[in-house]
């Protein structure tokens, strides 16, 4: 029987190791094998965190740092400096805005804030439509204040003014009240006149929306788009299942030769506009939504349609305490003002051909 011979005194046997074999990473890196790599959307939002601190560093050095207003859109200049949309807003980028807007806040040294930084090229403004007997929903508006707003315009549609007083106490609001119950929706009218951005994002006061979803709008019109729409269409399920004023919206899109709008209406808020679009229909129009929306098309107008912007289906925006019945009510007839006055410019049949009578046999026109 063979024995093991006994090691040599004072020397230690050296410990065995397993080689690991390695792969390289598209940095050129090289991991172990099995090591998770690191997800590109969280190394995007290192490199944007880290950003934020370089163009906070330049900040500091130029000088005394912006007010609280002021430094929201500062930062949100910063950011657009870096990134162009090509298109529309993804997921991905309003996260790595976020990262951006917290190593900017963290390089200041200053307490970070909830800004949604939304890389824009044009200013951006907002009205909020509010009153009816309705109280307005402070979230609602704190919302709009994380978003890269110039201005936040609210028209109190009631003759009371029962908000003025809470909405007053908010700072970075103008509030504008006639003293008069207005007519629905002539608030748009009123707010968009008073504004001179390249943007106009309008919003229901009583139906609070997280910025994250309000942002797509902003982007659609900055990128291009003259009418950014809410898309309620996805929530309305099979067409034998759709509400009358879901059905008239569609019929009066297919009429005007936008069947690809389905039931999407500018009467949904919220909804978002260029200055160019509006100057050319008209602000006055948009105290009849859909009318404004007719005129658009008229124009042949750039209308986009964003995704999850609203969760409610159609006929469920702009409601107010006089209840959703009148809303819809009014409603169909802006609807219908609509098919009127694109008659009243191509004709009653809106330059549809008329294939199935021969109309020249009775003396008519073809």
């Amino acid at each position: 029987m063979r024995k093991a011979k006994p090691a040599a005194a004072g020397i230690k046997r050296k410990p065995s190791f397993r080689k690991i074999r390695t792969r390289s990473s598209p940095g050129g890196r090289r991991r172990a094998r099995g090591a998770k790599p690191l997800k590109r959307s969280s190394a995007n939002q290192g490199t944007s965190y880290n950003a934020g601190l370089r163009d906070a560093a330049l900040l500091r050095e130029a000088g005394a740092i912006p007010q609280s207003d002021e430094l929201r859109l500062r930062l949100n200049e910063s950011w657009s400096r870096r990134h162009r949309l090509n298109g529309s807003l993804s997921k991905s980028l309003l996260l790595q805005g976020k990262a951006y807007a917290d190593g900017y806040m963290n390089g200041l040294r200053l307490n970070r804030q909830s800004w949604l930084p939304v890389p824009l090229q044009g200013s951006a403004a907002a009205v909020v439509l509010a009153g009816r007997g309705m109280a307005a929903e402070p979230a609602s508006l704190q919302e709009l204040m994380r978003l890269p707003l110039q201005e936040i315009i609210v028209v109190l549609e009631d003759a009371a003014g029962g908000d003025y007083h809470t909405l007053s106490q908010m700072p970075g609001i103008t509030i504008v009240h006639a003293g008069t119950m207005l007519e629905r929706d002539m608030g748009r009218s009123i707010g968009a006149r008073l504004l001179r951005t390249d943007s106009i994002l309008f919003c229901d006061g009583h139906v609070p929306i997280p910025a994250e979803r309000l942002a797509p709008l902003l982007a659609a019109v900055d990128s291009g788009a003259d009418v950014a729409l809410s898309d309620t269409s996805d929530s309305l399920g099979l067409f034998r299942d759709w509400d009358e004023l879901s059905r008239v919206k569609a019929f009066i899109n297919l009429s005007l030769g936008r069947p690809d709008l389905l039931a999407n209406s500018n009467q949904e808020l919220p909804c978002a506009w260029s200055a160019k679009a509006l100057k050319l229909v008209g602000e006055a129009s948009l105290a009849l939504p859909p009318v404004a929306q007719q005129a658009a098309i008229h124009h042949r107008l750039n209308i986009a349609v964003c995704r999850n912007v609203s969760r409610g289906g159609a006929g469920s925006g702009n409601r107010r305490a006089d209840g959703l019945h009148a809303a819809n009510k009014h409603a169909a007839y802006a609807h219908l003002a609509a098919l009127k006055a694109a008659m009243a410019l191509n004709g009653n049949r809106l330059l549809h051909p008329d294939r199935s009578r021969r109309r020249g046999a009775v003396g008519g026109e073809g």
